[in-house]
This record gives structure tokens, C-alpha cells and sequence, in this order.
């Protein structure tokens, strides 16, 4: 069996998490046939008794096949770790999703991408702040990445909708659950127009935990997280805590210091010095460099002609053989944010590919 087979086979047994499935990758090379292994062999390799039971139990080619089947018939793509698919920037974040379950455009998770996240009740302030910042994202050539909660993220996913731009749902739940229930209709269109993401298989219901979980996604797959509206405790805080720990870009609407809703974008500018966003220019400023304007109709990968100093520079190391992070910060000279910033944007243009531990190659 296909490694991508029986990590895709790992996420559909019930009960078994992040911490068995990296086990279980640390110690590739000794599985040999995973669905061959009793349990006694997965215990030696760190796996509790219970779950090893599971896994002896249940992986097996057929039970691999007829869950493939299943997201076929409901018209929902499996993209597994290691697939030419998989999205760049996922890559680059801790805890990246092992398995992603997506329905509508694939491709479109690979597209230059700012979230847009926020609180739940949002205001008349906040909402009209959403649809002015993200309409003119758009009009660069972005795409929104958000999470199809009510209020700003709502907001967000009809803005870019309604421009024709990438939109992206990444949800806490199965692709086969709606929620909320209200955006039954919003889902149906995202997975017709643009595409909505889930790392959970079918059937799984609402649990409160996961949609924190779920937030290092919407942060991951995208280049900044703009925050319009927050609580200081909320789930977009936790998302921007996840952009800020991936080193990503992360900006914040200003709002009024007598409001509630205002309190954690107050808060992520004067803690995590987060930008001050009041326009979609003020976001596009920081990716001049990066991308000129973008076409999201027709994005195509760049040439090396459209390539700046920094890249080109980057590019000269790497043809000369691979190399870690560390060792281009020395050779290149480059600032440690920028640089990374440089490595992330020759990911996106193809250009290069991270590899286990933090090393870096280029794409023949």
C-alpha cells in the first residue's frame, strides 16, 4: 500500500490523532506493510494498545478503497501529505493537516491568499470595513481565505464571491455538515465558485475544540491574516496567534476603543504589533515586491524573468545545491523576515521546494 494510502486510511479510523499518525511517519521505515502488522508490532513503534488494536483491525487495501469511493461519489477530493496538490504553504506551518478534504477548486488553494477573520457579531462598522478592505483585495488579485462562521467571516466569503475572486472555507466539521445552519446556501455556492476545505472525514459533527484547531489552516494557507473585528478572547485572536507563530503578515482594522468587538484588534497592535489595515492597498503594499497585480482569473506561474534581486539571489545559492534556512541566512545576507518572505513567495512561483528539515531545493 501507498504511503498517501494508508495515512488517507489512518484519518478515517476513528479514535486515532496527530500524535499516532507521526509516530507512525518517525518510523517509516519499519512499517514495511502497515496492513500486514498485528498490534503487537505497532505497540514497539510507540503505539497505545488500544489504538494499535484499531489499526490491526481495520487498515486494510479494501477498507482504503471503499472510503475513496465514498468522497467520490459525493464529489469531495482527498488530498494527502506529498501530493503534487498539497498546498506550498501548508508545509511551511507546525502541525500541518495530514489529510485535506476538499470540495469545489483545488487549485485554488495554491492561489496568493489573505484570511479574513473576526468576530461573530460583528457591527455595521466591521461588516462595512470587511467588504471595502476585501472588495479591493480582490481587485489585486488576491484570494480570501476565511472560516464560513456567521458575521465578518460571512461577509468576507460574499464580498470575494460577488468580485469573482478565489474564496476559500476552511471548516471545523465534515464537508457533509453545515455550519452554521444559516450558511447552508453559502456553502452550496463556495463549493461551486470557490472551494471549501476540511481536514475532518465525513460525519464529523460540531465540537467546539476543533474550530480552534482549524484556525492554524486558514492562517496557513494563505500569506497574511487580516483581523477586522475580535473579542480578546475569540477565535480569530487564536488565528492570528497561529499567523504570528508561522510568521506570516498580520494586520488589523482599528476600530473604536468603546467597543467590545474593537478590544482584540486594539490589542493585536499594541501586542503582536500587528499592521494597521484600513484599506486592501495597505495589505497589497506589503507583497509589491512579491506579486505587481494580480490576475485571479488567470494567475500563472511566474517567470524567471518577473523574478526580484532578492529571488534571483536566493535562486543563485540554491542552484548550487541545497541548503537549510540557516545556511542562506549566512550566504545570502538577507534579514531572517524577509528572507523567509523571499523563500515563500519562490515556493508559490514553483520555483523551489522545502523538504524534510527545513531544507530548501530547486524545481528542475
Amino acid at each position: 500500500m501507498k504511503r498517501k494510502d494508508w495515512l488517507f486510511g489512518l484519518k478515517e479510523i476513528s479514535g486515532l490523532g496527530y500524535e499516532t499518525v507521526s509516530k507512525l511517519l518517525k518510523h517509516e521505515d519499519q512499517l514495511g506493510d502497515i496492513t500486514a502488522m498485528e498490534a503487537g508490532d505497532l505497540m514497539k513503534l510507540g503505539i497505545s494498545r488500544r489504538r494499535a488494536e484499531r489499526i490491526s483491525s481495520t487498515l486494510s487495501e479494501e477498507f482504503v478503497a471503499e472510503r475513496y469511493e465514498r468522497y467520490a461519489k459525493a464529489g469531495i477530493h482527498v488530498i494527502v501529505y506529498g501530493d503534487e496538490e498539497y498546498p506550498p504553504l501548508l508545509t511551511e506551518i507546525p502541525y500541518h493537516p495530514y489529510v485535506l478534504y476538499v470540495k469545489g477548486n483545488v487549485s485554488l488553494l495554491t492561489h496568493p491568499s489573505i484570511a479574513v477573520v473576526g468576530t461573530r457579531r460583528a457591527t455595521v462598522y466591521g461588516k462595512r470595513a470587511t467588504r471595502r478592505i476585501v472588495s479591493e483585495l480582490c481587485t489585486f488579485g488576491f484570494g480570501i481565505v476565511s472560516g464560513m462562521a456567521r458575521g465578518i467571516d460571512t461577509e468576507a466569503h460574499r464580498t470575494s464571491l460577488a468580485e469573482r475572486a478565489p474564496s476559500i472555507a476552511v471548516v471545523g466539521t465534515g464537508l457533509d455538515v453545515v455550519y452554521p445552519r444559516e450558511n447552508m446556501a453559502l456553502m452550496e455556492q463556495l463549493s461551486a465558485e470557490g472551494a471549501v476545505v476540511s481536514e475532518w472525514p465525513l460525519h464529523t459533527g460540531v465540537r467546539s475544540g476543533m474550530f480552534y484547531i482549524r484556525n492554524r489552516i486558514i492562517s496557513g494557507l494563505t500569506l497574511g491574516t487580516l483581523v477586522v473585528e475580535a473579542d480578546l478572547h475569540s477565535g480569530a485572536m487564536i488565528t492570528a496567534e497561529y499567523a504570528a507563530g508561522q510568521h506570516r503578515e498580520l494586520f488589523a482594522v482599528p476600530g473604536s476603543i468603546f467597543s467590545e468587538q474593537s478590544r482584540g484588534t486594539l490589542d493585536l497592535i499594541r501586542g503582536l504589533k500587528a499592521k494597521v489595515a484600513a484599506s486592501g492597498s495597505d495589505i497589497a503594499r506589503e507583497y509589491e515586491y512579491i506579486f505587481r497585480r494580480l490576475d485571479h482569473t488567470n494567475y500563472k506561474k511566474e517567470s524567471a524573468s518577473s523574478l526580484t534581486d532578492d529571488e534571483r539571489l536566493v535562486l543563485a545559492h540554491l542552484s548550487e545545491g541545497e541548503a537549510t534556512i540557516d545556511e542562506l541566512l549566512i550566504k545570502t545576507n538577507l534579514p531572517f523576515g524577509h528572507l523567509h518572505t523571499v523563500l515563500l513567495s519562490l515556493t508559490i512561483k514553483k520555483q523551489i521546494q522545502k523538504c524534510p528539515g527545513a531544507t530548501y531545493v530547486c524545481i528542475q
